[in-house]
């Protein structure tokens, strides 16, 4: 006769360091990501609907990453009032959605990353 033993906690704890390890992987390349799109230089000023052109490197400075393993939860954004501006615009500037522009180009990726169907080279995935 066999012995059954059950690893559910074992098994639990394993699963849920795999997910967030993927969770955080997501986030650091959106993170990465946002960085890149917010350092292009030009002369001119970004046009409605482009992502914010680097200035002075002020508000790339701003974007910040976080992970809460507790929560399964990675953010990427800024607190600073100039990028709530440049996400929805005000009367005299049109909007420069830099965070949703981003999310929607990058959901794919980011599926992928979770899912562990692609994770860039500069990522470690834990587990």
């Amino acid at each position: 006769m066999g012995i059954l033993r059950w690893y559910g906690p074992v098994a639990n704890k394993m699963v849920m360091a795999q997910v967030g390890g993927r969770i955080k992987a997501a986030t650091d390349v959106l993170y990465a990501t946002a960085q890149e799109k917010v350092s292009v230089m030009s002369g001119s000023p970004s046009q409605p609907g482009e992502y914010p052109h680097m200035e002075t490197g002020e508000f790339k400075a701003t974007i910040k990453k976080e992970f809460d393993p507790n929560l399964m939860e990675g953010r990427v954004g800024s607190n600073d009032p100039v990028a709530f501006f440049l996400e929805v615009g005000t009367r005299k500037m049109k909007k420069r959605p830099w965070l949703t522009l981003l999310v929607r180009q990058m959901q794919p990726k980011l599926r992928g990353v979770v899912l562990k169907k692609h994770v860039p080279a500069f990522v470690k995935v834990t587990e």
